[in-house]
């Protein structure tokens, strides 16, 4: 009897034993699975193996932007109508190219009453020259008695004063050039034309607007980051960019562009809580435009150059 009650004894045991040690197991296994949870609401860009006791790093990436270096509404300085452009959204323009030209039809109007007086002018000129030098020739043979002193006197200042009012006359002109000069409106500096506001035959007043131009080069890339990540990125640093064509899509890191970070916003915004960084990329040939959106990661040699 003594026998068979150890034997119950044991096997009670022996099964409380193994019932505690699948208890164990479970609580190990859920506590584990909460861990990881926690390490994954905590630092969601760090890949966690807690099979092995090294956390492996990923390189965080950002959505940004592309932004032209500068934008300009290019307005009118004078009144008019526009006679032709030269204007046609996405075309590129080189620095100071004459783009839009008008017509003050009142400016070109006084320009021909001038240019008409300035002929009669010339003739006056032409002819109190011949008498001057008529009466001085004669002068000279003695052939007419009647040229006097005063005589002589009279006809060189009736010969001045048509050269002094010939003068006048051409200054006059080179006035009015200028001005209808400054009714034809350039291209502050290179890059594409974004929108136009005019068109052919169009009454424009001064100061209205005529086109927006973007500055293309070098192109900046903007994007907002974690104030965790400071410590990775700072000014003069350099960033990977690659073209985002559609969300999700995976990039093949040998086609991205290089870009070095510019600026950095001294403090995060109040909504999202997140720091601006401005990037500048490398001139040269490429496929971005201002407006894209393109994804962004520290290199790993991004040291200061």
């Amino acid at each position: 009897m003594l026998r068979s009650r150890a034997k119950r004894f044991i096997s009670w045991f022996f099964l409380v034993g193994i019932a505690m040690a699948v208890c164990l197991a479970a609580f190990a296994k859920i506590r584990e699975g909460r861990k990881v949870v926690r390490m994954e609401r905590a630092q969601q860009d760090l890949e966690v193996d807690l099979r092995s006791p090294r956390l492996v790093a990923q390189p965080p990436r950002w959505h940004g932007w592309v932004r032209p270096s500068r934008r300009t509404i290019v307005p009118s300085q004078v009144s008019g109508v526009v006679r032709e452009h030269h204007l046609r959204v996405g075309a590129s323009v080189g620095t100071e190219a004459v783009l839009v030209q008008f017509t003050d039809h009142h400016q070109r109007y006084e320009r021909a009453i001038r240019a008409q007086l300035k002929k009669q002018q010339e003739l006056r000129v032409t002819d109190a020259q011949a008498d001057y030098e008529e009466i001085m020739q004669m002068d000279r043979e003695g052939s007419d008695l009647l040229v006097t002193p005063v005589r002589k006197r009279k006809a060189k200042i009736a010969w001045d004063q048509a050269r002094h009012e010939l003068s006048s006359l051409e200054a006059q002109l080179e006035q009015m050039d200028r001005k209808i000069e400054e009714h034809a409106v350039q291209a502050p500096y290179a890059g594409l034309v974004q929108k136009v506001f005019i068109e052919v035959g169009q009454w424009v007043n001064a100061g209205q607007p005529l086109f927006e131009l973007i500055e293309i080069e070098p192109l900046r890339i903007e994007f907002h980051v974690s104030s965790r990540w400071l410590n990775v990125l700072e000014e003069g640093v350099w960033v990977q960019v690659w073209p985002r064509s559609h969300p999700g899509e995976r990039v093949d890191s040998e086609s991205g562009y290089r870009a070095r970070v510019t600026e950095i916003a001294p403090e995060a915004e109040s909504t999202t809580h997140q720091v601006r960084v401005v990037a500048r990329l490398n001139p040269g040939l490429r496929l971005l435009r201002p407006g894209t959106i393109v994804e962004i990661e520290p290199l790993a040699d991004s040291g200061k150059e």
